[in-house]
């Protein structure tokens, strides 16, 4: 996969290449995107802004890519109820 200077997810500012790629947690540039690896992880906020939503990538599935990521939200009420518990 050839991605080193001209592809979709490129962004140069300040001389440094950054990379808008949804999988990309550093936002650099470099091995560790998530176009790559075979397990990724990212977060997204929800919609009502109450919680996280994590999505993973999931390596069994990665020929099809309308049910390769898993989605799972976590609230801030399960948040404070885990922390409580500990």
């Amino acid at each position: 996969m050839v991605v080193r200077n001209c592809w979709r997810f490129l962004i140069k500012a300040n001389k440094q290449m950054y990379s808008t790629e949804p999988n990309n947690l550093k936002a650099c540039n470099s091995c560790s995107n998530g176009l790559v690896h075979l397990k990724t992880v990212r977060t997204e906020p929800v919609a009502n802004s109450k919680g996280v939503t994590l999505v993973m990538k999931r390596r069994s599935r990665q020929r099809k890519p309308a049910t390769s990521v898993r989605i799972t939200g976590h609230s801030q009420w399960h948040q404070a109820h885990d922390q409580q518990e500990q």
